[in-house]
Order: C-alpha cells, then structure tokens, then sequence
C-alpha cells in the first residue's frame, strides 16, 4: 500500500476533492472568488439602490448614534450603547470618519459603503481556501456566500445592521474549529470577536461556541475565548437593562414561560420546513411547516451522525436556528409567540437573519455529506460532482422563491421608509457648526437636530390604518394653500418645516415649494425647499435663508408648490387637514 492510499478517509462517504485539480488545490481560486464576492455585492447595491446610495442619506441611528463625538472622552464614545447594545465596529467606523474630519456630506458614503465592503467580505471569508476542509468544491463556496448576500431586507444592509451577517460568519468559523485537525486558527479569525460586540442577536452563536472549546484544543481557543468574553459582557448589558423595564413594549406581560418554550419549539421546525420550502411552496397551515421541519431535521440529522467534515456545519446551524427562536420568543415575545404569525410569511429581517443563515450552513452542510455519498457509491472519479452539487443548491435557491424574493428585498422600500432624507440639505450647516440644524432622516419620523427637535410630534404611520395618513389634498402649482400653525410652534422658534408630498403627475422632476410664515406682529419670512419626490412620496425640508436662526411667533403658514403636488393629510375626528412637520427649539 502505498503513502497516498494509506491517507484515504476512513468515511464511505469521503468528501469531494480538489486534489485531483492542481490548479484549484492552490490559494489563487478561492481568494479570486473572495474578491469577487466583494466586487459582486458593491455592484448588486449599485444597481439595487444605486439611488437611495447615491443620495447620500442616513439611516436612523447612523445619524442619530454615530455622527457627533466627544473627543475628550474616548473611551465612553467607544463603548457608548446604541439602544442597549455596545457596538465596537460601528463606533470605530465613525472614529474613522471623526478623525478623518469628513464633510457631513461625505459621511453618509463613507458609512453606507464601508458597511456594504465589510458585509462582503464577512460573507465572503467563506469563499477561501481554509472553508474547504467543511466544503472542498470553491465554486459551490462561492454560490452560497453569494446567496447569502443576494437574500436580505434593505433595513439590514445598511450602516446599522451590517455586523447581523457577522452570524454566518461566527457559525462558519466555529463548524470550521471543529472540522479542522492540524492548522491553526487564520488571522482573519480575530473578526470575529470585534463583530460579536455589536447587536444582540449575534449572540445566538455563543452556545455552541461554548461547547466546541471543549474540543478544538488551543487552535482556536483564544479567538473563541475572546468571543465569548465579549459575548457575556453584551448578554450581562443586555440582561441588566431588560431587569430596568428597557423596551417593555416587547414583552408583554402575561406570556407563560411554557408559551414562550412552545413558541421556541414551534418556530424551531416550522422555520427549518419554511426555510425548506421557500416562499413559493411555503403551506398556509403552520401544522404541515411543522411536520415538514421535523422531517427535514430528522434527514439532516441522520446525515450528520456520518464522521464527515461537513457534519459540524448541521449541528452549528441547528443550534443558531433554535437559539435565534429562543432569543426572539424570550426578548421579541409581541411578534414571536404561539400565533405563529411569521411562519405564514417568512420573513426576513435582523430578527429572523440569524436563524435563516443557521438553515443555511445545515442544509449546505447536508447536501455536501448527500452528494459525497451519492458520487462514492456512482464513480470513483467525483471531481465532476462538484459542479453537480452547485447546480442542486442554485437549483433549489431559484425554485423555492429565495433567490428572486432577496432580489427584491434589496431595493430601497417605499415612503415611508425613504424618501423623508434631506441630510445633503442641511450638510453645509453641520460643517460649519450653524445652530440650530435640523436634518430629516429616513425613516419617516426620524429627525437629527443640533439645537433641534420636533415641536409638534409626527403622529405614527399606522400601517394598518392607511386611513389615517394619506395623499388626498391636490395642491395645484402657484396655488396658496394657509394653514394655522399649532401653538406648540407659535410659543417655539420655528427653523424648519417638513412637507410631505406625492407628485401629482408620472413626471420625475424637482418639486420647489415655498411657505410664507406670517408671525404675530405682522412679519413674513420665507421658507422654501426643493428635491425630487420619489413617485410614492417624499419629505421636502423647508428653511429659511432671512431667518436661519428661526422665526417666533409663526401663526399661519400660506404654502405654494411650483408644481402639481398631492400632500399628506392626518385625519382626526373625521376631519382631514394636511400634515406638516414642525422643526425648532
């Protein structure tokens, strides 16, 4: 016998090989197809919301939490929560930005692209050539990292929501400690640990990261060790701001503790039957998604009990599936509960991400072990199965919806989720340290303000109730529409104005409006904004350059459009009146 045939696997169902490829044995694939991962999803964005990126807008707390910065304290603004998490990438992303002293305008593409390279390049670490001890075949690496970019919601992909694709690459990384025998853990490993100190839900990990230190030795023991460090500081965070009353509106009271395991349970097989199925075949009976994820788990539990380097890849995937359950049933218990409401839609969002990329490393995990099997029991030559088990996963990500559903997903939503922007607007002033300032952000409600705030609450966009906000009122253009103003803002200073408009025409051009603020002692000062109102509606900011500083006193408002333009109206006691936004201090 000789060396080469005394180092066969000691599995039946031996792992298709690149041995027999000495082109594709080498570094140069797997890192081509890691650039190109990279390359590919800067150019899905570019195409998919090319415009929202291109406008150079914020989303929520990227303005909120990340644009202003003490320099005197570091420290705090490093480890400073954003809604109860502590979140290193993001705040080292804006230090960079802080001491970079980028223009506000700049800061929004340095933000919303940087988010973007590095979410390709988490997902992407999957394409080289250390994963290829759990899946040998590069190209079949390279089809699921790009699946697992194409399908995702847009709220996820932006600034504030990039590090929750860090949960497929923790679980990769963890499969890949378990499957691995001699080399040491890579140097791109230490991400992990940066990224797991950033939202909650990239703690749905660290079980079973716990569990495999007992069994990778010192490989990866101190990257894990250090994860699990952070880990706890974020669970301890979390845990103690829960115990304060923090988000209560989350957790209702009066869920039992045996509801919320049966919710866990439930969601646990009917997301893995969901997942399975996809978006075109998904039943409308949560019963059949049920019984369909014990069968499917059964299958992939079955093919796991194989010794197959694959294999870890379905344990860690069940684990992250069942524990993203726990997390969102225990801390999400309003929209996770025994209704099941989120079997009947699948949706994918940072909520349900996490356990969908778990579903996605066991079913990449079974497929590999299945086509192992199938190709040594056909032919002894198995290089041709690589391609073979690409095609299955293409095959099975386009006829189950998946694939065309995240095409869609990626794309900017509709008002009132964009389309409320005007941070280029108010740019100019930031730089210059003008007070007040106020920036209308996406989404609809939000509002970024230096000496700044809203003086009369937006009502909620009640999306159940699409009567109570609506585009009803034309305003034809150089017509005067007068309006009483509030006495909120008549006992302010008024610095802005928000309105909010539809195009009356198919027409793409920019909408000017201009509003004549008359104050008590008889002044009237002008307020005028412009942008291009997206079809479904948009916020157009009005300021005033005779009064930067902001008028008192404002007690009617004549508002006129250069063109047609339908406005937002509230109703209230049966009556409809337009709806404005009132900015100021």
């Amino acid at each position: 016998m000789t060396m080469t045939e005394s180092r066969q696997p000691e599995s039946s169902a031996a792992p298709i090989s690149n041995a027999a490829h000495p082109r594709r044995s080498s570094r140069a694939l797997p890192l081509l197809y890691f650039w190109c991962t990279v390359g590919f999803y800067c150019v899905y964005m570019l195409l998919s919301a090319g415009d929202w990126l291109l406008s150079g807008e914020l989303w929520a707390e990227a303005a909120l939490t990340y644009i202003d910065f003490d320099p005197g304290r570091l420290d705090l603004q490093l480890f400073a929560q954003d809604g109860g998490h502590i979140s290193i990438p993001h705040r080292l992303i804006a230090l960079v930005a802080h001491y970079g002293r980028l223009t506000a305008a700049a800061i929004p593409h340095f933000y919303n692209w940087t988010a973007i390279v590095f979410t390709a390049m988490l997902v992407g670490a999957f394409c080289l050539s250390a994963f290829r001890a759990l899946i040998p075949s590069d190209t079949f690496r390279f089809a699921v990292s790009l699946f697992v970019l194409i399908v995702a919601d847009f709220e996820t992909r932006m600034f504030i929501g990039f590090t929750y694709f860090g949960v497929f690459f923790c679980a990769a990384l963890i499969a890949l400690a378990l499957a691995r025998d001699r080399d040491d853990a890579p140097a791109w490993a230490w991400a992990a640990p940066l990224v797991l100190i950033s939202r909650s839900y990239l703690l749905v990990v660290l079980p079973a990261m716990a569990v495999a230190t007992r069994f990778i030795r010192r490989r990866y023991a101190y990257v894990f060790s250090a994860c699990l460090a952070v880990g706890t500081i974020q669970f301890v965070q979390m845990a103690v701001r829960a115990a304060m009353g923090e988000r209560l509106y989350y957790r209702p009271a009066g869920v039992a503790l045996l509801d919320k395991c049966w919710a866990t349970v439930g969601y646990f097989f009917g997301l893995i039957g969901g997942y399975s199925t996809g978006p075109v075949w998904n039943s409308s009976s949560i019963w059949m998604m049920m019984a369909l994820g014990v069968v499917f788990f059964a299958a992939f539990m079955a093919l796991s009990a194989s010794r197959h380097p694959a294999s870890p890849m379905i344990w860690i995937g069940a684990s992250t599936l069942l524990f993203s359950c726990l997390l969102s049933t225990f801390a999400v218990t309003s929209d996770w509960n025994t209704d099941f409401a989120r079997l009947s839609s699948l949706p994918i969002y940072r909520h349900s991400l996490p356990g969908f990329h778990g579903y996605i490393l066991m079913l990449v995990g079974a497929l590999q072990i299945a086509t192992d099997r199938w190709a040594n029991a056909i032919l002894p030559n198995r290089s041709f199965f690589s391609l073979v088990l690409t095609g299955a996963f293409v095959a099975w990500a386009m006829a189950s919806g998946w694939l065309y559903r995240g095409t869609l997903m990626a794309a900017p939503p509709p008002f009132p989720m964009t389309g409320n922007g005007n941070w280029q607007q108010t740019a100019p002033a930031l730089d210059a340290g003008f007070q007040p300032a106020c920036a209308t952000i996406d989404p609809y409600r939000w509002l970024y303000g230096r000496n700044c705030r809203w003086l009369v609450d937006p009502p909620e966009w009640d999306f159940g109730n699409p009567r109570k906000l609506q585009f009803s009122i034309p305003l034809p253009s150089r017509q005067t529409l007068r309006l009483p103003a509030p006495d909120q803002v008549t006992n302010a200073n008024l610095v802005s104005i928000g309105v909010i408009v539809k195009p009356a025409s198919s027409l793409r051009q920019v909408t000017k409006l201009t509003a004549k603020v008359q104050t008590q002692d008889g002044q009237i000062v002008r307020f005028a904004g412009a942008r291009v109102v997206p079809f479904s509606g948009g916020l157009v900011q009005l300021v005033s350059g005779e009064a930067p500083a902001g008028v008192r006193k404002a007690t009617v408002v004549d508002l006129e459009s250069e063109v047609p333009v339908i406005l937002l109206t509230e109703t209230s006691a049966g009556a409809q009146r337009p709806l404005l936004m009132w900015m100021g201090n």
